[in-house]
């Protein structure tokens, strides 16, 4: 029995005396938000916000290579994708184009016929809306997330709603003052696009000023005259109207939060020939990115 609280007696010594060797209690700038630390032999344990770049095992500053235990409430940081990627965002906005058309000598011809003129082409602009739908967009990180290069691909429709009664064919005269009354005349384009633009972003893990700038490629893949009279009811007359095909933009988006204004002004004619009208659209994206 002596033999046995002997041997308890040694183990309790050693255990004190060791501990009061290898044991310490580091507290820095107390009242502050910085770390208090117990060492344990080779055991840190670490108050305060957790080490998630070191979860268990060595610390890179410790040569010791200690086991780090962390205790209390993590602070976590959003991880950046490289790229990062939004699918199917939608616009809504209105649009317009500026009419450079010289009328006084914009002879008649079997591309526009007599009597057409600026007034001819008089939008209502509340009905006339331009809605796009972006089938992904994505953003690759060039220094920080604070610039990047972003581009996507997706569908603009243009809705020309005219409150006049000018009407496209394509035969035998594409663009003509019609003698039918219309409740509806709508000059409805679709293109399918490729925006390209850089992007700055003031607070990349906040909700902060969003800044983006640069052109934007479309293709013409649709384009439809619909129509509504008393007479004839509901018409659509489709066919390329002799448009240009290709429509090349000046594109901006200013953002903040999880709203976002973008706008876009054509580089190009809408027309081939004789018209000469330049489409453009502004309107807000319901999208933080």
């Amino acid at each position: 029995m002596k033999k046995i609280t002997l041997v308890l007696l040694s183990i309790t010594i050693f255990l004190y005396s060791n501990a009061q060797k290898d044991t310490s209690l580091t507290k820095t700038n107390v009242g502050t938000k910085e770390k208090d630390t117990i060492i344990i032999g080779k055991m840190r344990i670490i108050f305060g916000r957790k080490n998630t770049s070191n979860k268990y095992g060595s610390n890179k500053n410790d040569s010791t290579k200690n086991r780090i235990i962390s205790l209390g409430k993590t602070n976590k940081v959003p991880k950046k994708t490289n790229p990062a990627s939004r699918w199917f965002i939608l616009d809504f906005g209105i649009n317009n184009f500026v009419d450079n058309t010289n009328y006084a000598t914009a002879v008649p011809s079997p591309y526009l016929a007599a009597g057409v003129n600026a007034n001819s082409f008089k939008l209502n602009g509340s009905k006339s809306v331009n809605v796009n739908l972006w089938l992904v967009m994505q953003k690759y990180n060039l220094y920080k997330h604070y610039l990047n290069f972003k581009y996507g691909l997706g569908f603009e429709s243009y809705n020309f709603n005219y409150s006049s009664n000018v009407s496209y064919r394509d035969q035998p005269t594409r663009v003509f003052n019609d003698a039918t009354s219309y409740s509806k005349n709508k000059l409805a384009l679709t293109y399918v696009t490729i925006p390209v633009m850089f992007n700055f972003n003031a607070s990349p893990n906040k909700k902060g000023l969003r800044l983006s700038a640069g052109l934007s490629t479309g293709y013409l893949f649709s384009a439809r005259n619909k129509q509504i009279s008393a007479a004839d009811g509901k018409r659509k007359n489709r066919g390329d109207f002799d448009l240009n095909k290709i429509k090349t933009s000046l594109i901006g988006e200013i953002g903040i939060s999880s709203v976002t204004l973008y706008g876009s002004y054509s580089l190009q004619n809408m027309h081939k020939a004789k018209l000469e009208h330049v489409p453009y659209a502004i309107g807000v994206r319901l999208c933080r990115f």
